[in-house]
């Protein structure tokens, strides 16, 4: 959650890559490095246009523009940024934001990694291997990969059918 514009490069190829500074596994001595393709840009676009020291997502910036839409028009007074807030989203806030807005929306309540799994399901799926989901994943193990990628019960099914 602490994207900095800093952090977020444009290789000229249409493919951006992210390099986070604190990362899980950093005490492996490895680099992290996220491949961000046309989609993943387009959300992100937006909020690169600021100090590139900066966070991208702020919560603060977020409480303001709650307020700001609970404002009774005619009240001239703007809301003020909040302070004492964390300058950005951590695992933990951001799972929490995500479980308020389902149970404000009224739809089953998700965690933000379930996304992860199901992703790295349907890269799996759709490129017909562990190895592909790995590799976006940036595991170096296929084993830790298992985890997140369901096997394709469905393509089991067929070859079972057809073996006996």
């Amino acid at each position: 959650m602490g994207i900095k514009p800093s952090l977020v490069q444009d290789r000229g190829d249409g493919i951006w890559l992210y390099t986070p500074s604190v990362h899980k596994t950093e005490h492996f001595d490895r680099d992290k490095v996220i491949v961000l393709g046309p989609q993943a840009q387009e959300v992100l676009r937006p909020w690169l246009d600021r100090d590139p020291e900066s966070y991208c997502f702020v919560p603060a910036e977020s409480v303001l523009w709650m307020r700001e839409r609970r404002r009774k028009p005619g009240n001239r007074k703007a809301p003020k940024l909040p302070t004492g807030l964390n300058p950005r989203y951590t695992r933990h806030s951001y799972r929490l934001a995500v479980q308020r807005a389902c149970e404000k929306a009224g739809v089953p309540v998700w965690s933000p990694n379930q996304l992860r799994h199901t992703r790295a399901t349907q890269i799996r799926a759709a490129f017909g291997s562990i190895e592909a989901a790995r590799a976006v994943l940036g595991h170096t193990d296929t084993r830790v990969t298992e985890i997140y990628a369901e096997r394709d019960l469905g393509l089991a099914a067929k070859i079972m059918k057809e073996i006996g």
